[in-house]
């Protein structure tokens, strides 16, 4: 079965379920949690019929489309947003796009400048010229943390803590007390032997 929804409505349910900034989400992020309703309608007790039935109808459907016209029937609309509000919104929307792409332009262009002439592999085997052999350059035995790493290599510290956290259990790396990660000495090379 095929659901075609307004996006006001699904906004509207995810703000039952306790989502305040669902009306700022966009529509692959609003996807993204229609797929996720399941799980969340297991954590969260629904008590508006409304919104019960519409969360039946997805779980029935295999496949939800987002509609932005409004409905014929004016029982289903939401409250209307002023042209003020769409406004603020959309302005939100192109700040939000302009700095995703400087921060990608950003990241792209401190990728290409570490990238190397020769191809081959670091000691712990990740192809040079990529993210992973940057963060393993500037890693040593006296040991550092995500901060100083994220400050060095200029890229984000979710993708620094995943690199870390991998070789902490590949045992590359340790971590001590103060959250610093220290080489153990170990390598790819030498693990294999």
């Amino acid at each position: 079965m095929r659901l075609i929804i307004r996006r006001k409505m699904v906004i509207k349910l995810f703000q039952a379920l306790g989502f305040k900034t669902a009306n700022t989400w966009d529509d692959s992020r609003l996807m993204r949690k229609i797929n996720e309703i399941p799980e969340l309608v297991e954590e969260v007790e629904v008590k508006n019929p409304k919104v019960k039935r519409l969360i039946e109808k997805i779980l029935k459907a295999s496949e939800v489309i987002l509609k932005e016209e409004k409905s014929k029937r004016p029982s289903e609309d939401v409250e209307e947003e002023t042209q003020e509000e769409a406004q603020k919104e959309k302005e939100k929307t192109v700040s939000k796009k302009s700095e995703k792409s400087k921060k990608k332009a950003a990241k792209e262009t401190v990728v290409k400048a570490v990238v190397k002439e020769k191809k081959g592999y670091d000691a712990f085997g990740r192809r040079l010229g990529t993210q992973g052999a940057l963060i393993d350059e500037h890693l040593d035995k006296k040991g550092k943390s995500v901060k100083q790493l994220v400050e060095e290599c200029k890229l984000p510290s979710t993708r620094i803590s995943f690199h870390m956290g991998l070789f902490v259990h590949e045992g590359f790396l340790k971590k001590d007390k103060d959250n610093k990660y220290i080489l153990t000495g170990k390598t790819k090379a030498n693990k294999t032997k």
